[in-house]
């Protein structure tokens, strides 16, 4: 099948808009159960071009197959099957999550969106037995020699010139690049596990703070509520009144400061969160390219021995002179070469367009969601770090008067309840309104 420049077909898939979304599990059946989900796509976001009904299996047979059929690329991961029972709700949701994510994904990358099993499996509103065939088409097509192998033409074309034109990498450069990668994708999965850790210690913290706060404000309350049903001396009448009003502030400005954290905490939950949870997904994904593209290797490498002991056999039954019955060693000499020359040219090509796009693609959607996630945490945290800010100058005018005299006592009140011995010290004969307030000091 012939092909057209790459890049005017990639620039013609990109500009066909696709959306995805998985929706909801329905099950139905009495005795024998089938759990199905649905999936609805189409040229706006409201996906509203069509909806068509999948299983689990249907998914996973889909993932399967364009892992094959691609071995260098990225394909997105599938959400877990689970275990007996069906699992609970928080399950269902998860599952519906990473289903989705996985279509969504596939549809970042052109040569996956425009695969015809992908588009079958989004829009294909066959009956079961004819379903069940086409998948099994598929499914056998894409274990056949990989230079004639149906439906990757394309792909297979841009492989070979990437090998061979403006795109050719040095081996060397392509190994360094492959090791670099995988070393790359287990410090990230160990790097976000402890950035997991630190998320957990945050929303803990958030939490206590929240229990102190509370704490807080019940002590201010019954404190309230002492000082005005109170009768005594007037002045410790006046020290409680002004207790109750330094500790108020306090406490009005330590109720902002938890709000504040938990807006903060909040946050970090919705932009940061969400990012690394993708970006700690997208390098197991690399990962797993990486283990395909090994596997690949072992199988070239062992075709290349089946290829000489094949042709071992025909040397020795030729210098036997002997007749080759039925042609079955010749056969098995062109069978192992045409085996081993389909699987050089799949290694180089899964090398480089791994090595020469995939990577490229991968490192660019990881920098963006990142960025993004940042960026919208920053943007979000000014607005209300502005607030804070008023908040806690308005506080602090509550306890800053003016009048020294005044916020003299409050300090007095303070360093009292904090528990300073001031018996017989200045602080207790100093009078405030022998200042000059004219003074510098």
């Amino acid at each position: 099948m012939s092909t057209i420049p790459h890049a005017e077909w990639a620039a013609e898939i990109n500009n066909k808009p696709l959306f995805t979304t998985v929706g909801d599990q329905v099950t139905t059946g009495m005795f024998k159960k089938v759990t199905t989900y649905g999936v609805s796509t189409g040229k706006t976001e409201a996906c509203s071009d069509t909806t068509v009904r999948r299983r689990y299996s249907d998914f996973e047979w889909l993932y399967n197959l364009l892992c094959a059929r691609y071995p260098a690329l990225v394909v997105a991961g599938m959400p877990p099957k689970g275990g007996l029972g069906g699992g609970g709700e928080a399950f269902i949701q998860r599952r519906i999550e990473g289903l989705d994510r996985f279509l969504k994904r596939c549809a970042q990358n052109y040569f996956l969106k425009a695969d015809p099993s992908f588009v079958h499996f989004l829009t294909s509103d066959y009956d079961s037995s004819k379903w069940d065939t086409l998948k099994k088409t598929a499914t056998s097509q894409s274990a056949t020699n990989f230079l004639t192998r149906p439906v990757i033409d394309q792909y297979r074309a841009h492989g070979m010139e990437l090998i061979s034109g403006d795109g050719a990498g040095n081996d060397e450069s392509d190994e360094k690049i492959i090791a670099s990668y995988t070393r790359l994708a287990k410090t990230a999965k160990a790097a976000t596990g402890k950035l997991d850790g630190s998320l957990g210690a945050l929303e803990l913290a958030g939490m206590n703070s929240d229990k102190a706060s509370e704490s807080l404000n019940q002590t201010m309350s019954t404190i309230a509520g002492i000082t005005e049903q109170a009768q005594g001396d007037s002045s410790i009448m006046k020290a409680l009144s002004d207790f109750q009003t330094i500790a108020g502030s306090y406490s009005s400005s330590m109720g902002l400061a938890a709000t504040h954290q938990n807006d903060q905490n909040a946050l970090v939950l919705r932009h940061v969160l969400p990012a690394t949870t993708e970006i700690t997904l997208l390098f197991e994904e690399i990962s797993k390219t990486m283990v395909r593209l090994m596997t690949l290797r072992k199988t070239l490498k062992s075709a290349e021995s089946s290829k000489a002991n094949a042709a071992a056999a025909l040397a020795k039954l030729e210098a036997s002179g002997k007749p080759d019955k039925g042609n079955k060693c010749h056969d098995a000499v062109a069978a192992t070469a045409a085996l081993t020359e389909s699987l050089t040219q799949e290694v180089a090509v899964s090398v480089r367009v791994l090595c020469g796009f995939e990577l490229n693609r991968v490192s660019s959607f990881f920098c963006k969601t990142l960025s993004m996630a940042i960026m919208k945490f920053a943007q979000e945290m000014e607005a209300k770090e502005k607030i804070m800010a008023q908040s806690w100058m308005s506080a602090a005018t509550d306890l800053d008067t003016g009048d020294v005299e005044k916020n003299w006592k409050s300090t007095l009140v303070r360093l009292d309840l904090h528990g300073a011995d001031m018996e017989g010290s200045w602080v207790s004969e100093f009078n405030p309104a022998d200042l000059d307030n004219s003074s510098n000091i």
